[in-house]
């Protein structure tokens, strides 16, 4: 069984709105490649995740429900974009450690 750790005091946040913009990720070991994403607003939100000039899409990104945390493996990227098809909100980015027993 594999579960997940997040990083405490690590969590990273981005205001969205309907322009994509982007955050820089918490640089960790091979070990905390996963992201815990939350969308604090109300409306679905669009991610992903890249390098520094990364942008999102409410038209091929993935989205992400208000109110619902998703984990993510981000691969390499260091950077995230988000955007919203309308309105605007609060998104979190929260890096976690898998482990198993």
């Amino acid at each position: 069984m594999t579960y997940l750790t997040p990083i405490s005091a690590a969590t990273v946040n981005l205001a969205a709105t309907t322009s994509s913009s982007r955050v820089a990720l918490p640089t960790f070991d091979e070990g905390a490649r996963t992201s815990i994403v939350y969308n604090a607003g109300s409306g679905d939100v669009f991610i992903e995740f890249g390098d520094s000039t990364v942008t999102a899409s409410t038209t091929a990104d993935m989205p992400i429900p208000a109110g619902i945390p998703i984990a993510f493996d981000r691969g390499g990227a260091s950077h995230v974009a988000a955007i919203y098809g309308s309105g605007a909100g609060t998104v979190y980015f929260t890096p976690a450690g898998t482990h198993g027993i």
